[in-house]
Order: C-alpha cells, then structure tokens, then sequence
C-alpha cells in the first residue's frame, strides 16, 4: 500500500507536470509561427526560449520532489481526560474513537435550579439571592478520591513515527507503560488521581519520537497542563441550636466544622442566617470556622411569625456543581406570644416607663404586674391604668414585669403570660427613703461632740420607715439593733440604730432586700432620734489600716489593689511598663480571692476572647452603661444572663497578649450610653491584701 508521504509526493507531480507542460506548449506553438513569419534568426531565438522553458519546467519539477519527500515533524496538540470505560475487555484496537476531547469533563454539570413553592421564597432560592452562585474555577475533569483515569495524549503525526517516550509531572513513561489502544496518534496512559482532596495537576514535556536511528523531541503546541479536581464527601458539617428567643429575637448557637478546608481553599464563609418564605433571609451574621459560636443574637424579627434558622456555608466542593451556598443544619421556630412588653424598658430612679406591643387583635390585655425578684407582686395594672404604661415608688432591687392576655384559639379562650427578663432599680441605692442628716467625716460635731464619724446617717421623710440592703451578701452578724452583711468581696455593709430586725444570722439577702426598720438603739446618737447609722468596712478591717470607707456604694471587681488607674493623659502603666493614655482601671487581685464579681448590676451582653481584650464579659445596666472586664482567666457567665452587684463573673487572668508580661490581674472598662469610655470608678479605693 502507497504511503501517505508517496501519496502526497505523487499528487504535487502530477499537478506541476500537466500545468507547466501546458504552459510550454502554448510558448512552443507561438515560437513556430514567429519563426515562419520571421525567418531562420528568428527560429535559432525561439529554440533557444523553449530550451530554456523546457530547462525551467525539469528543475521545478525536480524541486517540487525533493520537498514532497520531506518527512513532518510530529506536533503535541494537547490532552484530554476520561473516565475508565465500564468494561475494559471490550475496548476497541484504537482509542480514537471513544478518548477525544468531546469526552473530557463528560461528568461535568453546572446545574443550580432552586425550587420555588406558591412564589413564596424557598430555603435554597433566598441562599442563592444573598450569597450569589459562581461556577467557580472550571476544571478539566471531576473525579472521586482513587478513581483511575485515563489520559489521553494528542499529537498530529502524518508520517506515523514511533512515540518512544514522555515526561508527566516529572515522571518518564516509556512506550512499553502505554495503555493498550494507544497508536501514535492517541498516547493513553492509565493512572490514579490519589485520596487527597484537592486539584490535581498533569504537566507532559519532553516527548520524545524515532526518525530512523535518530531520537527527536516532537514540537510543542498544545496546552501542556490539565486540571483534575478530586472531590470528597468530607463536606463542612454544620449545627445550630436555639438558646433562647422572645418575642423579637433569636439567641442562636452554632458551630462548623470543615475538615477539608473547602471553605477556606474556595474563597467561602460561613453564616447564620434566620429565614421566612415570604420575605426570604431576613438577618444574616458571618460566624468563624472551627469553634463553637455561642450567644450570636438575632434581633429585628416580627413576633407570631414562623422562620426557620440555619447554618449555611459557602464553598465549592470541587464536586462539578461550583461554589454557592449550602444548608449544614436548621431549626423551625415560632415567635410568641401576641402580647408583650416591650425591650425598650426605661428605668429612671425610683420609675420604670415600658412600652407594650401586640401582634394579633383578638388578644385581649388582663393586667400588668410588677415582680420582684422573689416572685411578689408589687405593683399591678389594670383598666385604664394600663395606658399609663409605668411603675412608680420603687425600692432599690431586681425586678420584671409580667404581662397577662387572654384570646379566642377557636376553640376556646386561653390565656398566656409573658414575663420580661430582669432588671436593675438602683433608686439612688440608699438605705433608707429619706435624707442625709448627717455625713462621712473625719473630724466634725457629732451630735453634740467633736469627733470623727465615719458613717452616713439617714433620715426616714415619709411614713416608709423599712432599711434596705445596698448590696448583696451574706448576713454575718446581729447584735444590739446592729446587722452586718458581708459580700462576695469580703466588704462589711453595718446597719446600725435599727428599731426592729428582719433578717437572720446567715441569711443571704439581696440589693433591695429589707433588713429592718429605723429605730433609736444607737445609743451615742439617741439625741437623732429615728434614723439609720450606716458604714462601710473594708476586707482588711481590723488590722490597722483603712478602718473605714466612705460608703460610697462603690465595689470593686476584685479583693485587691489598683495597679493601673484611668487616665485620659499618658501615664506610667504598670501593666505595660511604658507611658500611655489608659481608658481602663487595671486591678491587681488579693492573694486570698481571685474572684471577678460585678460592680454593677445589669444584663450579659457579650462574652468572648480577642486579642485586644483577652477573654472578656460585657455587662450593660437599664441606662445603656456598658462595663468591660477584660483579662479574665475563665468566665463563669453566659450571654443573657442577669446579674447584681457583687456577683462573681469569672477569675482573674492574664489573657490581654498586649500584657502578656504583666501578673494576673483585672483590666475594667466602662463606656457610655453614647460610646465614649469613662471613668468606671469615681475614686480609687485601695483594698489591702488579705
């Protein structure tokens, strides 16, 4: 059989042939009629010419062979990759047929059709919306973690010269490791793309071919590189779970986890997302990879509506589908009920004001009750009162408020309560509904003598004759008409001149808690009358030192001393030893308690662990003041819960990288409704080692 190369040397003779001995022809037949017309000169001349065309005609001729005759070098054209066919005995002779480019990516679809329901937003659809859908990096094939495939190398050789070899990722594979099929066209080679989740690159260079006895590189043209993306089913796992909700907001826990990093390596994030088929996600927070997220609040919602909240993580799973967002875990939850107050709860000394919002108009509103923190009633509205949406005449302590509706369920009239979270009265923190007759002083005329008083006395203005506990503590003594009520801090609170006791040795009492009555049992001030005699001792009383404290109210975060206070100007910092503004008061624990209690009452609103501010709470009281205690060693509260003076919110630390070098020790810092950081004491009071 004829060669290619024979075929196509034959075919440019033959056609040079006919068309140059065409063109001779008409030169020779006009040569003879010239040599007729013009005599012999002019025959010699035109022999002459045709000689010289005929001499022109053979060397073409012979240049045309000599060229055809020329052997191709073999050019790479690229590859291509497929899957293993299903039954490999029955492969053909030649893979031509079965492994060329309309097979690569022959698993691929980017299909990402969200399902809509009654035009209402689905899950998937209202996902898609916020978070947008990209087909992501296309990549030459999709396999499975230790698929074999096989890949195909394309090379345009006309005149079939033998493959010998070539170079894929570093690796040489000689003719003998080809698959079989292969022919020197279509180069096959089997291989397997690993358990390893990630992109698999296939770079061939160097191929080489036999020309005789010569070995030859075959020229490169084609891509030189595919990509293989090995997909896994270790795909992020997610959960959530709801902590707690009102009637407006979502409490929400949750955690992702992604073993294979496919959030990370695509770009992607994580979120919490709270969802309704109406209006589709209606609140969204990007949440961290890896640790659990507690406390994530979720406010703004509509109460008596039903939303679902779920995890979602954005990311490709190198799976073909490309990178969108993906549900890891959900939960179905209904905010109730229709009638409530609500959170904007305004305590302003002695007054509570609230508003009241409802959801649903066949609720009918009963009354609305104040509650301590015992669980009485102290104050109840009903009627008409109720517009006037307040509580008035207050004592200092912890209360909340309770609302009572009943409505039609269709079946019948049922009735529901909802209860506010707690909240702090300070009422000036006096002792006593009255006044100041006399206050802290170290030098002045006590009733008559010339001596130090280190006490405050209150007088009783009205008819409320009852003492009021400041803080909260342990009752450690009663003696005389005298009680004393220790707190967490070691800090002694002594009621003196009482006319009647209401507490018990032992008893733990409360801000707020009544302790007595106003009476004339201190006998050096019986010239007074009725009134209170209150002090304030310190945890080192006794021992010479700091006998007494104005009483202030003031409590400290922790038994110790103030290592750094707050400064608005720079100031030596003993925390960093350098010189610097410091917006915070740093306290330096006692060695008998290494406790961290709340100076002031209110609500946890956050609890975390940063590098500003180490591990951290953020305690916010009814005004909008927020306290910050940074530094701690471990947190012993949670987000939403309610604490009172004195409680003890976690340990002392040293967490702050920024103060790595200094000791344990607490970093308080207080901010203002509007944000600005203030003083969070107004005195530095130095509380002696234990």
């Amino acid at each position: 059989m004829m060669k290619r190369s024979e075929r196509i040397s034959l075919d440019s003779i033959s056609g040079i042939d006919e068309k140059y001995i065409n063109e001779a022809t008409e030169e020779r037949i006009k040569y003879i009629m010239l040599l007729k017309k013009r005599g012999f000169f002019y025959y010699h001349k035109g022999i002459t010419a045709i000689a010289a065309c005929f001499a022109l005609l053979i060397t073409s001729v012979f240049a045309v062979i000599m060229f055809a005759g020329k052997k191709e070098v073999p050019v790479y054209t690229g590859m291509t990759v497929a899957s293993i066919p299903s039954d490999t005995a029955e492969m053909p002779e030649s893979l031509n047929a079965t492994l060329t480019a309309s097979t690569v990516n022959s698993n691929v679809k980017f299909v990402y059709k969200p399902v809509v329901i009654n035009a209402e937003k689905s899950l998937n659809a209202a996902i898609k919306e916020r978070y947008g859908f990209t087909e992501g990096v296309v990549y030459d094939y999709y396999a499975k973690p230790g698929e074999e495939i096989l890949i195909t190398v394309h090379i345009d050789n006309p005149d079939n010269f033998e493959i010998l070899s070539f170079t894929l990722n570093g690796e040489k594979y000689s003719s003998y490791m080809f698959e079989e099929g292969s022919d020197m066209e279509h180069i096959v080679l089997r291989t397997n793309v690993g358990t390893a989740q990630n992109i698999v690159s296939y770079t061939i260079d160097a191929i080489k071919y036999v020309d005789g006895k010569d070995i030859k590189d075959v020229k490169m043209e084609g891509e030189q590189t595919v990509n293989v993306a090995v997909g896994t089913t270790r795909t992020p796992k997610g959960v959530v779970n709801i902590k707690s909700y009102s009637y407006n907001s979502i409490v929400l826990n949750a955690q992702v986890e992604d073993v294979a990093g496919l959030i990370e390596k695509s770009g992607g994030s994580a979120y919490v997302i709270v969802y309704d088929r109406k209006n589709g996600i209606v609140a969204d927070k990007k949440i961290s990879v890896g640790e659990p997220q507690n406390g994530i609040l979720i406010e703004g919602l509509v109460g008596g509506k039903e939303y679902k909240c779920a995890v979602v993580a954005v990311y490709d799973a190198l799976d073909s589908n490309g990178k969108y967002g993906r549900v890891l875990s959900q939960k179905d939850i209904s905010l109730d009920p229709e009638i409530f107050v609500d959170t904007n709860i305004n305590v302003q000394g002695d007054t509570v004001r609230f508003d009241l919002a409802r959801y649903n108009s066949i609720s009918e509103l009963e009354k609305v009750e104040l509650i301590d923190e015992r669980g009485n009633v102290v104050f109840t509205l009903t009627g008409e009162d109720v517009s006037a949406l307040s509580f008035s005449g207050m004592k200092a302590g912890v209360y909340s408020i309770r609302v009572t509706y009943k409505f039609d369920n269709g079946t019948y009239t049922e009735r529901k309560s909802n209860t506010t979270p707690a909240f702090n009265c300070i009422a000036g923190i006096l002792p006593v509904d009255g006044e100041v007759i006399l206050g802290y002083s170290d030098f002045t005329d006590v009733y008559g003598t010339i001596t130090a008083h280190y006490a405050i006395d209150f007088k009783p203005t009205g008819e409320d004759k009852r003492v009021y506990s400041v803080s909260k503590g342990t009752v450690t003594s009663i003696r005389d008409g005298r009680v004393e009520v220790t707190d967490s801090l070691g800090y002694i609170y002594c009621y003196d001149s009482l006319g009647e006791v209401r507490v018990a040795f032992g008893d733990n009492v409360s801000m707020g808690t009544v302790i007595g009555t106003v009476g004339t049992s201190f006998e050096h001030e019986s010239s007074a009358g009725e009134h209170l005699h209150f002090s304030l001792r310190d945890p080192n009383y006794g021992s010479g030192s700091n006998r007494a404290i104005d009483p202030k109210f003031y409590t400290a975060p922790t038994a110790g001393e103030i290592l750094t206070p707050y400064s608005e100007a720079p100031i030596y910092n003993a925390t960093t030893d350098d010189y610097r503004v410091h917006l915070a008061v740093d306290y330096l624990p006692s060695v008998r308690d290494k406790g961290v209690y709340a100076i002031a009452g209110g609500r946890i609103v956050e609890v975390g662990d940063n590098s500003t501010n180490g591990k951290y709470v953020i305690i916010q009281n009814t005004f909008g003041y927020k306290y910050c205690y940074c530094s701690l060693g471990e947190i012993l509260v949670s987000v939403g819960d309610v604490v009172v003076t004195g409680d003890k919110l976690g340990t002392v630390g040293n967490t702050i990288p920024l103060e790595a070098s200094a000791d344990a020790h607490v970093h308080l810092v207080a901010e203002a409704p509007d944000g600005k950081a203030i003083n969070p004491i107004t005195e530095a009071v130095v509380v002696g080692d234990a």
